[in-house]
């Protein structure tokens, strides 16, 4: 039985006066209203109305079931209203979980943004290394780097790190500029060392369907981004690293992109939540908004406020280091 609808079509019949004028009202059959209020008598285990061929009262459990009846599907209707218009504002909590480094960097210089254009919307932030356990930790929307396992959960792509290999200009104007991935192996190139692998991972380099692996062969191997990138900044050879690492020093000048014509390994940025069908607005605001921060970021069209301040590239290397 439908007990919401039984308790609905009995309150009706109480203020139309009787199952026929209910049943016009409620545009239903008179029998499927009389039957509605016979099973709910059943499931109580009293009579609601003495009846008789002209006329309905309430008894005296029906007097009182008829007051609770209409409390509780006030209450059910306020809920419902509330649901409504959280979905149609975007207001309440929100607990979004995004890796660390990523996010000082990144995120949080713009989230005060956010704040304003959204201000019924109370935003906790965990900056973690992505935990991928959105449901069991209560967070609504969560930022995470890389290949995701294989879940439920939806995964929105915001950006694309790609891969840049790069020197300063004091190192390229000794050993030369190479023009092909092949002319490497002239150069020290200083290379990552995967913990996972137990071994430097190879640069991999892609044109025309033809796909190079390079071996770093440089003196000197790191497990540090920042390690490399500082011995590369220094003139100590080519590294191979997210553009994310090396935006800033590429912008300035400091380094110089190398073999811009071939594409390279690229690694992922994911927005990730529960089912999309029924996603508050409060997360589909929250997960708008970090899309155009990536879109203006992939664009070119804004930088981090005052990175070297605010990060090293030791804080995010322990997250964006890919084997």
């Amino acid at each position: 039985m439908d007990l919401l609808n039984a308790m609905r079509n009995f309150t009706t019949v109480v203020d139309a006066g009787g199952f026929s004028q209910a049943a016009i009202r409620l545009r239903i059959s008179k029998a499927t209203i009389s039957q509605s209020v016979k099973n709910l008598e059943d499931h109580l285990g009293v009579r609601l109305f003495n009846r008789n061929t002209r006329h309905v009262k309430l008894t005296e459990e029906g007097i009182e079931y008829n007051e609770r009846c209409r409390t509780m599907l006030a209450e059910i209707e306020q809920i419902q209203l509330n649901l409504m218009k959280r979905k149609a504002e975007a207001e309440g909590r929100l607990c979004v979980e995004i890796p660390y480094a990523l996010g000082k960097s990144y995120i949080l210089p713009h989230l005060q943004e956010f704040a304003k254009a959204y201000p019924n919307i109370e935003t906790t932030v965990l900056l973690n290394p992505s935990s991928g356990r959105l449901i069991e930790g209560g967070i609504d929307i969560a930022v995470q780097l890389g290949t995701l396992p294989s879940s439920s959960l939806i995964a929105r792509r915001v950006y694309r790190m790609r891969h840049i290999a790069c020197a300063s200009p004091g190192y390229l104007e000794l050993a030369g500029r190479p023009k092909t991935p092949f002319d490497l192996r002239n150069h020290q190139c200083i290379g990552f060392w995967s913990p996972e692998h137990h071994r430097v991972s190879d640069w991999l380099f892609e044109r025309d369907n033809e796909i190079i692996a390079h071996a770093p062969n440089g003196s000197l191997h790191f497990n540090s981004s920042e390690a490399a990138i500082e011995l590369a900044l220094q003139g100590g050879g080519v590294i191979y690293m997210p553009d994310l690492l090396v935006r800033d020093a590429l912008r300035d000048g400091r380094l110089v992109s190398l073999l811009p014509e071939w594409s390279t390994r690229e690694r992922p940025i994911y927005l990730v939540y529960p089912d999309k069908r029924y996603m508050p607005t409060k997360v589909r605001a929250f997960a708008d908004f970090i899309d155009a921060i990536f879109r203006r970021m992939a664009a070119g069209e804004e930088a981090p406020e005052h990175p070297s301040q605010s990060l090293s590239p030791a804080d995010i290397s322990s997250e964006l280091d890919v084997a």
